[in-house]
C-alpha cells in the first residue's frame, strides 16, 4: 500500500490532506500547498514508502498525480487511473 497526499481547494484556501497526525493543513495558495505536499511526500519516501501526490483544480478535476519514490524520483501517473481507483 502506498501513502497518498492530496491537495484540493476548500473555499478560498487550499487543503493538504494526508493520513498523518496534524493533517489536514490549510494554505492560502495552491502553490504553497503543492510545495508542502511534495516535501511531505519526499519525507515519507525517504523512509522507503512510495507516496502518491494528487493535485486537484478549483473545478474539482484532477490536475495531476505522481509517485515520489525512495530514490527521489517522481513517476507521472495517468489521471484516468485515479478515477478507477477512487
Amino acid at each position: 500500500m502506498r501513502n497518498v497526499v492530496t491537495v484540493r481547494p476548500q473555499g478560498p484556501a487550499w487543503v493538504l490532506e494526508a493520513d498523518l497526525p496534524g493533517y489536514p493543513l490549510t494554505f492560502l495558495s495552491g502553490a504553497q500547498a503543492e510545495e508542502a505536499a511534495i516535501l511531505q511526500a519526499e519525507r515519507q519516501a525517504s523512509g522507503g514508502a512510495f507516496t502518491e501526490v494528487r493535485l486537484f483544480l478549483r473545478d474539482g478535476s484532477l490536475a495531476g498525480r505522481f509517485l515520489v519514490c525512495a530514490n527521489d524520483r517522481r513517476l507521472p501517473l495517468s489521471a484516468e487511473l485515479a478515477a478507477l481507483e477512487a
